[in-house]
């Protein structure tokens, strides 16, 4: 994927990947012995206590 100088990029931060994973259902037991869901949260801390970063590796054009 080439990302010109100026465009941005979104990332979405997600805990699931279904159907490409099996459901997980938040409740910490194992996969299939659950029928409720509990919702999930997560975090991403980006302060200079816990700095967060994304490691982009970058292709120099041919």
């Amino acid at each position: 994927m080439l990302i010109r100088k100026g465009h941005r990029i979104l990332v979405h931060i997600v805990s699931a990947a279904f159907p490409k994973l099996d459901r997980n259902l938040n409740t910490g037991n194992p996969f299939g012995m659950d029928s409720k869901m509990q919702v999930a949260r997560q975090t991403v801390f980006h302060d200079a206590k816990h700095p967060s970063h994304i490691v982009l590796p970058a292709i120099p054009p041919k």
